[in-house]
């Protein structure tokens, strides 16, 4: 995959590294430093011929094995960080507005979980606009950083400023309210997916899972719905303050386990039959 930005000059520093350890060792062979880098051989020869390009995990590894120095391998990562932002911070121009209300095709293009993750992760006190920070506070990859930064960029979520800030376009970012949504239903299975993880890898006072079963009469269904929503701007009136440090979902499950049964009709007699 080409990435965002030019890695060529960190491509330039392992093409050096590779000719200077053949000068000193002739049985230098490539599969036995990719191997020892924990990468595929064919990875790394693409990622030196130019036809594709390494997430910033992957650079890090190359970095950290040609690069003695900790400050220098640090200052290679950092200018890869300011590359990537220099050419996100082109791209964007300001528009505030109040709130966002997404169309269902930019909904579609920003479907998966994180990239609202990331709106809110810039919000807390301690937020950094660096790609490998991002991607260990939410455990994504920083492939993934990228690419969502850029579909932010490009929806006009957020302005990446010329001395490596991040500016917020919008209060809230809003979706429409039971309308069918495909790539809704992708992120809300997400959700469900991650309170899973939560509940086996989180310690209990860190999170909650609350469930209830009940009978219920349809038609007070709206009225249920209209009772979590208020609870939901209970809760972005209450958690929300100048000292944000952490990222939560809040996920509100309402649905049937029992299902109608449909009663067959009159069999009729086959008269081939005695």
């Amino acid at each position: 995959m080409k990435n965002l930005i030019d890695q060529s000059y960190i491509r330039v520093l392992v093409k050096n590294h590779i000719s200077s350890v053949k000068k000193r060792n002739p049985l230098f062979s490539m599969r036995a430093y990719a191997k020892k880098l924990g990468i595929s051989v064919g990875g790394l020869s693409s990622f030196l011929s130019g036809k594709a390009d390494y997430s910033v995990e992957t650079l890090e590894k190359l970095v950290t094995d040609i690069v003695v120095s900790p400050e220098e391998r640090k200052d290679i990562l950092k200018e890869y960080n300011i590359h990537l932002l220099d050419r996100l911070s082109a791209r964007t121009k300001s528009s505030n507005y109040d709130y966002r209300l997404l169309k269902e095709d930019e909904m579609a293009f920003i479907k998966d979980w994180y990239h609202y993750a990331i709106l809110f992760l810039i919000r807390t006190k301690d937020f950094k606009l660096d790609i490998l920070w991002i991607a260990k506070r939410l455990s994504i990859s920083s492939s993934e950083v990228e690419l969502a930064l850029s579909r932010l960029v490009h929806l006009k979520l957020i302005v990446i400023n010329p001395d490596q800030t991040v500016t917020l376009q919008n209060n809230a970012v809003k979706t429409t309210d039971d309308v069918a949504n495909n790539s809704l239903r992708i992120m809300h299975k997400q959700m469900l997916y991650l309170a899973g993880e939560s509940l086996d890898n989180d310690p209990i006072d860190l999170r909650d899972v609350i469930s209830l079963t009940l009978p219920v009469n349809l038609k007070n269904i709206p009225k249920a719905k209209e009772v979590l929503r208020r609870c939901q701007d209970d809760l972005m009136a209450l958690l929300p303050d100048d000292e944000m440090s952490e990222v939560y979902h809040v996920l509100f499950a309402l649905y049937p386990v029992s299902k109608p049964v449909i009663e067959a009709g009159p069999q009729l007699k086959d008269p081939t039959i005695e």
